[in-house]
């Protein structure tokens, strides 16, 4: 379609603002939506500078929830994000199946992690 031709040459930091709900998390293999979390939103605001802010919103199925904020930074030629929260630093690298969809592959806490997101 068109409107896959006009986003494949957006960059990444352009791509990625907005806010997104996780479909599929997948943590060492193991899926963890739908089952230990509830639901999963990540909202990047546009970038300021070299960086941007996340907010990150995780309701578990027991009812807790977290909330993570911090910096993102894009690696245009690397297609790699990279998001600092506290003491934590993870590096995924992204795809966009189409412009409401987004993929990560990359690890968290050494884990090895792949997700899946859709525009809200």
């Amino acid at each position: 379609s068109c409107k896959d031709d006009e986003t494949e040459n957006e960059l990444v930091k352009d791509r990625i603002v907005g806010t997104w709900d996780f479909v599929s998390f997948k943590l060492d293999g193991d899926e963890y939506m739908g089952t230990i979390v509830d639901s999963s939103t990540i909202t990047f605001k546009a970038y300021t500078a070299a960086q941007g802010d996340f907010d990150h919103d995780i309701v578990y199925a027991d009812g807790e929830r977290e909330e993570l904020k911090g910096k993102y930074s894009v690696n245009e030629t690397k297609k790699e994000l990279v998001m600092i929260a506290g003491q934590q630093r993870d590096t995924i690298k992204l795809s966009f199946p189409n412009a409401d969809k987004m993929e990560w592959v990359g690890k968290q806490d050494g884990e090895p992690l792949v997700a899946k997101a859709e525009r809200q």
